[in-house]
């Protein structure tokens, strides 16, 4: 390969690198001169997408890019799916804060040398009441809040050790009568070393397309008035509508590794035979709307039927400990997670996993 058909790769990959993750928007951001230390936070639309999907994966503080198997798997890392042997149901229930209710649905299932999934993420408040200037004790009409998206994955070996896969999926803010739409997708991969069970995984989660919202709502009249002074002259109303304006998607990299403890004490004779494992994963995540952010989790899995986990995640405006616990009776796992969000409460997290 050729000195100058590397610089060129190197050129390309670093202006795709910056394009992604380019830390001000030209059109929404000042200049980098007026406010120099400017956050990110906030700078995105469809922030559900942040949310954690599934306990096990909550409990370990999200830390698992690189253990991602099953249909959650379509949220972390869609490489898990290589791994599908058996059809899978998942089903997940979160009560968000502020009163949200935060759902997953997702089956995943051996296809072509590989597996193939469908997943569901959906976020919505239950209905309130308008209030206006005029009537602040409620007018007696109602507005719902909803995000949704949809996802179809796949994932494959390309050998015995090393899997890639993708997910394109369909997303939608709604609230009241106005929307917003965008289409995205997921590349990840997982390699499997045989140094003592060592994992690395990578993930590009939501790499779409900007939304805007429309809608009937923002078409509005305007009062006009001709000649200098109102008194003077007839007022008419012309229709008009508010301007929205674009907005990315969290675009996120996710770079993590992952090791079964237990199995460094063990002697190739010996692994496999007691059963238990117990995964220590760390994960590194650059977002496009923040600063990078480090999250750890462990797990303790006897012999597939009782798991003890706990993780920590550290984020730019946040950080806070998880744990978890999940029993296995006849293959259907049962999950429970909390998270401590400091100011706004806990958060409950229950998983059901189904192998069929």
């Amino acid at each position: 390969m050729s000195k100058k058909f590397v610089i060129v790769k190197s050129l390309v990959f670093l202006l795709l690198f910056g394009v992604l993750f380019s830390q001000d928007d030209q059109n929404n951001l000042p200049p980098p001169e007026v406010l120099p230390k400017t956050s990110k936070v906030g700078t995105a639309a469809a922030v559900f997408l942040k949310i954690p999907v599934g306990s096990r994966e909550s409990g370990m503080g999200g830390a698992f890019v690189a253990l991602a198997e099953g249909p959650t798997s379509m949220f972390w890392n869609p490489a898990g799916l290589a791994s599908s042997e058996d059809f899978q149901l998942s089903l997940m229930q979160n009560q968000w804060i502020v009163e949200l209710s935060h759902l997953f649905a997702g089956v995943s299932f051996p296809f072509a040398k590989g597996g193939i999934g469908l997943s569901v993420i959906s976020l919505a408040s239950d209905p309130v009441e308008i209030t206006t200037v005029e009537e602040p004790s409620g007018t007696g009409y109602y507005y719902n809040y909803s995000d949704l998206a949809v996802g179809l994955s796949y994932g494959r070996n390309l050998t015995d050790r090393f899997s890639v896969g993708s997910t394109i999926k369909i997303i939608q803010e709604k609230i009241y009568h106005e929307s917003a739409h965008s289409v995205a997708i997921d590349i990840g991969s997982i390699l499997r070393t045989n140094f003592y069970g060592f994992r690395i995984g990578m993930n590009l989660s939501n790499f779409g397309t900007d939304m805007r919202f429309t809608g009937r709502d923002l078409d509005v009249p305007y009062r006009r008035t001709l000649g200098l002074g109102e008194e003077e002259s007839p007022a008419y109303e012309v229709q008009a509508s508010l301007n929205t304006i674009y907005w990315r998607i969290p675009t996120n990299f996710s770079f993590g590794v992952a090791t079964d403890l237990l199995s460094l004490r063990e002697s190739e004779d010996e692994k496999g035979e007691s059963g238990s494992k117990l995964w220590l994963s760390a994960v590194g995540n650059y977002p496009n709307d923040g600063d990078f952010g480090f999250r750890l989790g462990s797990e303790f899995d006897f012999r597939q039927l009782f798991f003890i986990r706990a993780g920590y995640r550290l984020e730019e405006y946040r950080s806070y400990p998880t744990f978890g616990f999940g029993i296995n009776v006849s293959g259907v796992n049962v999950d429970y997670s909390y998270a401590d969000l400091g100011v706004f409460n806990s958060v409950n997290m229950f998983t059901v996993l189904i192998d069929f």
